[in-house]
């Protein structure tokens, strides 16, 4: 749910995101500027928090 709402997944899309977050800890959602990037992350964690669900999302500079 968050991840289509916030970041415009489609279900399959985001359910593949989910599961490889899910089984290696972490995965890439999306690469785009800094002030986008810091601004969904946050958007992202305030959704999932008053939906209960125990998600994080984390900014990182592109290597």
């Amino acid at each position: 749910m968050v991840l289509k709402a916030v970041f415009r997944m489609s279900e399959e899309t985001g359910y593949r995101v989910m599961m490889t977050a899910h089984k290696l800890g972490t995965c890439v959602v999306m690469v785009c500027a800094r002030d986008i990037a810091e601004t969904k992350a946050q958007e992202a964690v305030d959704l999932a928090k008053s939906a209960g669900f125990p998600l994080m999302f984390t900014t990182e500079p592109e290597e």
